[in-house]
C-alpha cells in the first residue's frame, strides 16, 4: 500500500511582493509556491521574513527582478531557516520547504 497525501491542495498562486533598499519584505501565508520579489534596481542588501503560519510541507520558490547582494531571509516567530543564501541573483531561483515538526524552513 502506497502513501498517500493527506493534506489540503492548494491552487498555485504567484505573488510580486516589494523590496525596497535595506528593507523588509514579510511574505503572508498565500505566497506558498511562487513568489517574485520586485526591487528595481539591484538591491545592495534586502531581508525576506517567511510567513507566520506555513503549512507542513509547504514550498515557496522566490525569485527577484533584480539581483540582492546581501540577502538576509529571516525566520518568523517562533521558527528557524537552515541554508538560507545570502545572495539572490536576478534569474535564478531559491526554493525554501517548511517542515512543522520542528518549525523550520529549509533552504
Amino acid at each position: 500500500m502506497s502513501q498517500g497525501f493527506t493534506g489540503a491542495i492548494l491552487e498555485s498562486a504567484i505573488s510580486y511582493p516589494s523590496l525596497a533598499a535595506a528593507g523588509t519584505t514579510t511574505l503572508n501565508n498565500a505566497d506558498w509556491h511562487v513568489v517574485v520579489i520586485t526591487t528595481s534596481p539591484p538591491l545592495a542588501t534586502g531581508t525576506i521574513k517567511m510567513c507566520a503560519a506555513p503549512f507542513d510541507g509547504q514550498l515557496v520558490d522566490i525569485r527577484a527582478d533584480g539581483t540582492i547582494t546581501g540577502l538576509n531571509v529571516s525566520a518568523n516567530v517562533g521558527q528557524s531557516v537552515v541554508n538560507a543564501p545570502t545572495t539572490l541573483t536576478a534569474g535564478t531561483v531559491m526554493t525554501a520547504v517548511y517542515r512543522a515538526s520542528n518549525t523550520t524552513w529549509y533552504f
